[in-house]
Formats: structure tokens, C-alpha cells, sequence
């Protein structure tokens, strides 16, 4: 899968157990943490049971995409690709079904053609300070990809995911892509299509963003109410305190970076936006940190 971000499934049973750790021994930050304890007896369902994947073709915006449905049990979530403090970041993998090993039928060959594309996360507190970026609901994964009508029925989606609630549970599936989505799939779909994250201009959002003295400070003029959630970094480039700094309830938002942010040549992350008149927007940030070359004093998203 062209430009791969997510763990793989070793690494999320890995953090399965590290869930079941009391969260003094994983971050520090004390007692309270409730979200992640072993299993207890009334726990019947496997994660593979508490979460389902589809598979099928989706276009708009001029791409096509093969759409990944996680259809998520009530009450339960997996996470980000960003998981937060916690957690790991579901993975996915396609395969080709025929006997030579190769995924090409007719003229054109399966290929995905870019990163896959999350919609906007949520933000999940514990107690002790501990925040994770989740899907507490049935979301949609966008692969962007060729050759998705000749694979239909032929080539098959793999993925690993982390469920939680009052345990965490590994999971994995498989789909073949099928011909159409349902109409429940496709309502679905389109829903967690508007909530992937654009450009500030594509979203006309007069987006102000800066990163100095290792701050990074967010201004959208007219906002109520901005959100912040970090990309994952393998550099441990991240905000110290995302917590209570990733959210405000005003136009202003500034977080505080990780001392190894000096050696960071972008710094971003996506960011959620509430209007004064209830709209909303999501937005990509994507501002040069300190390691960039000329790095530039302000960004504006909308120039």
C-alpha cells in the first residue's frame, strides 16, 4: 500500500496489553484508568465480533476510492491514525485472490495511489489526563485507488484494529470488494466523506497558523470553537499537553511542542472548526517547524 502510516497487527496486540497496564505505569500521569482494564467475565464477544469490515468502490471528487466500512458494536471504538495515548492505529492490506500472485486483471492493474484518508476523529478523556482520538461510531476509511472495477469480487481488504471500552480487544477481518454499496453503506460513506479534512481554502476557512518558540498557534477568525488533533509522528513530535491544550472554546488555540520538535521540518495535524452559526469545517494545518529551511513566520490557509 503506497506510503503505509499504520502499525502492524503485532504492534496492536502489543498495545493491547499495554492497555491493560494502570495508567501510572504507562504515562505518569497516575491512577484512573478505567477505559483499559483486563477482561472480565460479562466480556462475551471477540474484537473480531465487535467490529465488522466492508469493502466497495466510492467516487467523488474526481478520485476513486475503494471505501473501507467499520461497522463498530454500540458503546465500543477503535482509533485514529493517531491513536493518542493509547491505543494503536488500525491497519489495512490488500491481497489479490488469483493463483500467480499478482493483483492485475483486464487492462488495468489494482493499485492504491495514495495515503489512505480518515475522516475527522473524537476526542476520548480519561480519567488521570488521558486523551485518545477515536471512532466511537460506524466510520469509513477512503483508499484512493485504480483498477477498482476490474478487482471487484477478486481483490481482498485485510485489517487489524484495537476496540475498546471497558477493555481493549484485537481484532482483524477480511472483505473482497464488492460491485455497489448498499444504501445504508452509501449514506454511510457520504457522511464520513464531509468529514474528511481539506484544505483551508477548499473549506473557506481564513485559517492562521505559526509555529515559534515551540508553540504552535492556531487563529481562525470568527470560530466559537477549535479542536486540534495531531498527525502521528515516528520523531515523537507531538503537543506535551493535547489534553487540555488541543481544545478552546474560542478563535485562539495554542499547544505547546515536545522539546524534539526543534528537528521537525513540518509540523501538522488536522483541526477541527465551530462557527458562530453552527457550521462546521475541517481543516488540514500544515505550518514549516524549526528544522525547515526558511521556515516562514505565519501561513495563512486561505492565501
Amino acid at each position: 500500500m503506497a506510503n503505509p502510516i499504520w502499525r502492524s497487527s503485532a504492534a496492536i496486540a502489543a498495545a493491547c496489553l499495554v492497555c491493560t497496564l494502570p495508567a501510572s505505569a504507562q504515562t505518569g500521569k497516575g491512577k484512573g484508568m478505567e477505559s483499559f482494564l483486563p477482561q472480565t467475565k460479562e466480556q462475551t464477544k471477540t474484537g473480531d465480533e465487535l467490529v465488522k469490515v466492508r469493502a466497495v468502490p466510492y467516487a467523488a471528487g474526481g478520485e476513486t476510492f475503494v471505501a473501507v466500512v467499520f461497522d463498530i458494536e454500540p458503546g465500543w471504538h477503535i482509533y485514529w491514525q493517531n491513536p493518542g495515548d493509547s491505543g494503536a492505529a488500525p491497519s489495512l492490506e490488500f491481497t489479490p485472490t488469483d493463483d500467480k500472485g499478482a493483483v492485475r486483471y483486464g487492462d488495468m492493474p489494482f493499485q492504491t495511489t495514495g495515503s489512505t484518508r480518515w475522516p475527522m476523529p473524537e476526542r476520548h478523556e480519561s480519567a488521570g489526563g488521558i486523551l485518545d482520538f477515536v471512532y466511537g461510531h460506524s466510520v469509513v476509511a477512503f483508499v484512493p485507488a485504480g483498477g477498482v472495477t476490474q478487482s471487484q469480487g477478486r481483490v481482498t481488504v485485510g485489517a487489524d484494529w484495537l476496540v475498546c471500552r471497558d477493555v481493549c480487544l484485537p481484532g482483524s477481518g477480511q472483505a473482497r470488494i464488492q460491485a455497489t454499496p448498499s444504501e445504508a453503506d452509501l449514506a454511510l460513506i457520504q457522511a464520513s466523506f464531509e468529514r474528511l479534512p481539506t484544505s483551508a481554502f477548499m473549506a473557506n476557512v481564513d485559517l492562521r497558523a505559526s509555529f515559534s518558540e515551540g508553540k504552535l498557534n492556531i487563529h481562525v477568525p470568527g470560530a466559537k470553537q477549535l479542536i486540534f488533533f495531531p498527525d502521528p509522528s515516528e520523531d515523537m513530535v507531538g503537543p506535551t499537553d493535547a489534553f487540555h491544550e488541543g481544545i478552546a472554546d474560542a478563535d485562539k488555540l495554542s499547544l505547546q511542542y515536545s522539546h524534539e520538535s526543534q528537528n521537525a521540518k513540518v509540523i501538522s495535524g488536522v483541526l477541527e472548526v465551530h462557527r458562530a452559526d453552527g457550521a462546521e469545517a475541517f481543516v488540514q494545518v500544515s505550518v514549516p517547524g524549526p528544522a525547515a529551511s526558511g521556515a516562514a513566520e505565519e501561513h495563512k490557509g486561505t492565501e
